[in-house]
């Protein structure tokens, strides 16, 4: 439901890719939050994941910018 809301602010690639990632996110915060046992690679995969989406979402804290341009997106 969030997505429709993020349509909005975002592009449909960029709400795909963040929608396409949260089995990433609910395995981090399993990990943390719950105890769940990982191996590295698993965990490595995640942290690498994350990264990646946020290169691709390319947010302000990251490129400077004083405001969230969705013009400058890939």
């Amino acid at each position: 439901m969030l997505q429709f809301f993020a349509l909005q602010y975002i592009s449909m690639a960029d709400t795909a890719v963040i929608s396409f990632s949260t089995p990433v996110f609910v395995t981090l915060i399993a990990h943390v939050v719950l105890g769940e046992k990982c191996g590295i690679i698993p965990i490595l995969t995640a942290v690498s994941t994350v990264f990646g989406v946020a290169v691709m979402t390319r947010p302000p804290i990251l490129t400077g910018q004083a405001e969230y341009n969705s013009e400058t997106l890939v």
